[in-house]
């Protein structure tokens, strides 16, 4: 079953960003690594679903 979910941050109260779940964690320093990779081109998106353990 594929999970997808999205959240509204606020900016300021003017602007306002749609970002997408694409893994949950359980601790800062992994999803920091994770993010790391990820803007490194390491991993894709895709991956780091698949790898998604955790339901939300």
């Amino acid at each position: 079953m594929k999970k997808v979910g999205y959240l509204i941050h606020s900016i300021h109260d003017v602007n306002f960003c749609l970002c997408r779940i694409i893994k949950e964690y359980d601790n800062l320093e992994t999803c920091k690594s994770d993010l790391v990779v990820l803007l490194c081109k390491k991993t894709t998106e895709k991956k780091l679903m698949k790898n998604n353990k955790k339901s939300f």
